[in-house]
């Protein structure tokens, strides 16, 4: 086996990488080769790494991060529990973004992910200690696509779930621009709950962005309805300008 790189050529994989593991491998072994009972060792070695090789290679090269090609929107559900929906084109709950602790035990204790999102709302809305939050608490549901069918789609189904099982006080629905979309996962927090810290931002920058992430959508409103009372939710209606915020100011 004088060269021995030769039989790794049948494993894709790049060759930095089988020289480095192959360089390893004759460093570990050097001194032991110098006996024949060192070479014997050696061997045996050799032919351990030949096996396993393909199967660290696999290992290490699969993905590290969610595939999110098939995502067609994300739909955030903020009440203080803070959390985000990746769904697709079917409406399925693909993958779901807890942004708080109180939104990691809602979504251990609920089968949500592979739901259809009107189905999760029921889930949502029938569970005890979800339910719990509405007692002072208002919901903000934010929705972010680029699929004006499906925004329309999601819009609809959103609103009659809501209007079904809420009064319109206990809840808002915001359409999300690209630009608010990007923000709110550059400073970690759920597209709905960023809209409206950003309006608040808007009015005051006295507040900063750490301090108004911490808050409920209770306490922000309350703060936000200091500067634009007509922004306090009232219903699930798309209410956006063309930046995609309704009546912000500057």
């Amino acid at each position: 086996m004088n060269k021995p790189l030769q039989s790794l050529d049948h494993i894709h994989a790049d060759n930095d990488l089988k020289e480095k593991t192959m360089l390893h491998v004759l460093q570990v072994t050097k001194r032991k080769s110098q006996s024949p009972k060192g070479k014997w060792a050696f061997a045996i070695l050799l032919l351990c790494f030949f096996i396993s090789f393909p199967i660290l290679y696999l290992f290490n090269s699969s993905p590290s991060s969610e595939d999110d090609s098939n995502i067609e929107a994300i739909v955030s559900f903020d009440i203080n529990p803070s959390m985000e929906f990746k769904v697709n084109s079917e409406l399925i709950i693909t993958s779901i973004k807890p942004y708080n602790q109180d939104a990691k035990k809602i979504i251990s204790a609920l089968n949500l992910k592979d739901k259809r999102i009107d189905d999760a709302i029921d889930i949502l809305l029938q569970d005890p200690l979800y339910r719990a939050y509405f007692k002072d608490g208002i919901l903000e549901i934010g929705i972010y696509t680029k699929n004006s069918q499906l925004s329309s789609q999601l819009d609809t189904l959103v609103q009659e779930k809501l209007q079904s099982k809420l009064s319109t006080s206990q809840y808002h629905c915001s359409h999300i621009d690209e630009e608010t979309h990007t923000a709110a996962h550059n400073s970690h927090n759920s597209i709905g709950k960023y809209r409206v810290i950003e309006e608040i931002l808007s009015y005051d920058n006295n507040y900063s962005l750490e301090g108004l992430s911490n808050k409920s959508m209770k306490e922000l409103y309350k703060i936000l309805s200091l500067y634009d009372a007509n922004n306090i939710p009232e219903s699930c209606q798309k209410s956006t300008n063309e930046n995609g915020h309704h009546g912000k100011h500057h």
